[in-house]
C-alpha cells in the first residue's frame, strides 16, 4: 500500500515518530465530523492526555499523508498545536496531537468572556497572529481558520487542524470545508482562489469575535445564501462598543474586500504586539 511505503520512509528517515497503538488508552470521542474522528486518549505509561485524529474521508490515505507532511514541515511552535507522531491500529494510520485543556476559542469565549479584560483578549489575538506568522513564513496557508480551530491550552492560544492546509511550494491542497462566515468573498466567486491573504481575512473575523464574544453573523441564522450575499455585498460585522480604535482599525484592514489591501501577516503581528504592550503598561 502506498501509504505504508510513504510513512515507513518518513519513519525510517526520522522525519516522523512512530508509536505502537497499544501505547495508548482510549477514553472518549471528542468530535466526529465528515472527514475525521477525534479521540481523547492517554499514554499507558504516563497520565498525560493526547489526541488521536482518525481519518474517515473517502480520500483518507491521501488526506493523512498530506497532513503529516504539513505538520512535519511546520515543526514546533508555542502557538501551534503540537504534533507528536503517528500510530496505526489494525487497519488505519492516525495522527497523534497535543490535547488542549481549555477546548476551542469559540467555547472558551462563551464561557469566560465576561471575565476577560482587553489585556487578555489582546494576548489571545497576539498568540494566534504569532502562530499564523510562523506558518506563513514556511509558505503554508491554513485555509480553515476559525474560532473552533483555535485551541486554548494553559491560557495560550494555539492554531490547530491543518486538514485543509496547503504548502504553496508543493501546490498540494486539501478541500475547503470551513465555516462560511470566516471565508473570504473571493472564494465564493472562484473556489480555486486562495492565498496568505485568505487567512488574514479569516483572522480579521476572529479578531472581531474576540472583541464581541459572539460568533460572526449570528443574526443570519446560518442561512448559507444570506451569508454569501451579505459578504459579497461587502458587509461585515458591526464594531463592538468600547473596542480600542486601533484594534478596530486592524481587523477592518484584515477583512478588506480586496486581498491586496489586506495587511501582511508580519504587520498584523507587530500591531498586536504593540497594542498588547500598551495595555500592559497602562
Amino acid at each position: 500500500m502506498k501509504t505504508d511505503k510513504t510513512i515507513l520512509d518518513a519513519v525510517f528517515n526520522k522525519y516522523v515518530q512512530y508509536y505502537a497503538f497499544d501505547s495508548f488508552t482510549l477514553h472518549r470521542c471528542i468530535n466526529k465530523g465528515g472527514s475525521a474522528e477525534i479521540l481523547q486518549c492517554s499514554w499507558r505509561n504516563h497520565p498525560s492526555i493526547i489526541i488521536l485524529k482518525c481519518f474517515e474521508s473517502s480520500n483518507k490515505e491521501y488526506d493523512f499523508i498530506r497532513e503529516v507532511k504539513i505538520l512535519s514541515k511546520i515543526g514546533r511552535h508555542p502557538n501551534i498545536i503540537d504534533f507528536y507522531g503517528i500510530t496505526k491500529d489494525d487497519n488505519e494510520y492516525h495522527i497523534i496531537l497535543q490535547y488542549a485543556d481549555n477546548g476551542n476559542l469559540r467555547d472558551y469565549l462563551g464561557k469566560n468572556f465576561t471575565k476577560l479584560c482587553w489585556q487578555n483578549k489582546l494576548e489571545i489575538a497576539k498568540d494566534i497572529a504569532n502562530g499564523l506568522s510562523f506558518i506563513h513564513d514556511k509558505d503554508i496557508i491554513h485555509r480553515d481558520l476559525h474560532s473552533k480551530n483555535i485551541l486554548i491550552h494553559n491560557g495560550q492560544a494555539k492554531i490547530a487542524d491543518f486538514g485543509c492546509s496547503s504548502d504553496i511550494k508543493n501546490n498540494e491542497y486539501g478541500d475547503v470545508n470551513g465555516l462560511l462566515p470566516y471565508i473570504e468573498p473571493q472564494y465564493f466567486i472562484n473556489t480555486k482562489y486562495y492565498g496568505k491573504k485568505s487567512d488574514i481575512y479569516s483572522f480579521g473575523i476572529i479578531l472581531w469575535e474576540i472583541s464581541s464574544g459572539k460568533p460572526p453573523f449570528q443574526s443570519l441564522n446560518n442561512d448559507i445564501r444570506a451569508i454569501i450575499h451579505h459578504v459579497l455585498g461587502k458587509n461585515r460585522e458591526i464594531p463592538v462598543k468600547n473596542t480600542p480604535e486601533k484594534y478596530r482599525e486592524l481587523y477592518t484592514k484584515c477583512w478588506d474586500h480586496e486581498p491586496k489591501k489586506r495587511l501582511e501577516t508580519k504587520l498584523v503581528l507587530e500591531t498586536l504586539k504593540s497594542l498588547y504592550s500598551q495595555h500592559i503598561t497602562k
